[in-house]
């Protein structure tokens, strides 16, 4: 009876001793790296989450993306295509043609001229009660008006995101200075903004800055040559209607024309003022606009 109650004993040794030895090597093999779950923790700051751009929306990491590098979006309200127009419109972009200038001689190639119309009609239309001949009439006479072009092309000028993205002191002799003494050359020596934007980039400057020493030379060209593939992308500020027809279509005016959000028509939409414009000129100067 000893003899079998110390052969259990010694049985039941040696399993436990096994017992031991199994859950030490299967504890080798455990990665204690391996999360408990497939949910990470939203306190780990190795894991991306969503970042706190107002208006745009958190984009997760596509299949062979960097996961620690999140790429952003931003939501284009109004969308590009909406303020896009391929005639010289208040309140959108224009996309500048070969032939164009600001004061041609002629109406079709003349952008202040084409854009001064479009605004003047619409506002003899608003705010008059005109039909299409008399409100065209009026339209004539304001574009006709050699001081409200160049009041116009002030403020074309003068816009933070033309003079950021093409305004230069290098401009030629034709050229016409705004207040800041700069110009925009209207030439095909900058990035494709258009393309830009509508892939949601910000629009880029190319053009070389120069110094006021250099207004009138001409000299002012893209750094970049493999950017130089498009003419401006130009923001036509839009103008107040009521105050162009009750001043009797001689006063220029952005005053009261806003976005949602409050900021002026003077400049596109909050989405791409947000964005602002990546300088491959590398001017280094920081004081755009009027």
């Amino acid at each position: 009876m000893a003899d079998n109650t110390g052969r259990n004993v010694a049985i039941g040794v040696i399993l436990l001793i096994v017992l031991i030895g199994f859950g030490a090597a299967a504890a080798d093999v455990i990665d204690d790296d391996e999360p408990d779950d497939d949910d990470p923790d939203p306190d780990d700051p190795l894991v991306p989450g969503p970042i706190d751009v107002p208006g745009v929306p958190f984009q997760p990491p596509g299949p062979g993306e960097d996961p620690f590098i999140v790429t952003v979006i931003p939501i284009q309200d109004p969308p590009i295509n909406d303020i896009l127009n391929d005639f010289p419109t208040g309140g959108a972009f224009y996309q500048v043609e070969f032939g164009d200038q600001f004061f041609h001689s002629s109406t079709s190639r003349s952008i202040v001229k084409r854009w001064l119309r479009t605004e003047a009609f619409t506002a003899a239309q608003e705010f008059g009660g005109l039909d299409d001949a008399e409100a065209n009439i009026f339209a004539k006479g304001v574009a006709g008006n050699a001081s409200l072009r160049v009041q116009g092309l002030d403020l074309i000028q003068c816009a933070y995101f033309n003079d950021k993205a093409y305004g230069t002191w290098g401009y030629g002799s034709q050229a016409q200075a705004s207040p800041h003494g700069r110009a925009i050359r209207l030439l095909k020596q900058h990035p494709n903004n258009l393309r830009r934007l509508r892939d949601g980039k910000p629009a880029g400057r190319n053009i070389r800055l120069r110094t006021p020493a250099d207004k009138g030379k001409g000299n002012a060209l893209g750094v970049q040559k493999e950017l130089r593939d498009a003419f401006e992308l130009l923001w036509l500020p839009e103008l107040n209607k009521e105050t162009l027809w009750e001043s009797g279509g001689t006063e220029l005016s952005t005053q009261g024309v806003v976005w949602p959000d409050g900021s002026s028509k003077m400049n596109p939409p909050p989405w791409i003022m947000a964005l602002d414009i990546v300088d491959f000129s590398d001017s280094g100067f920081g004081d755009w606009g009027c």
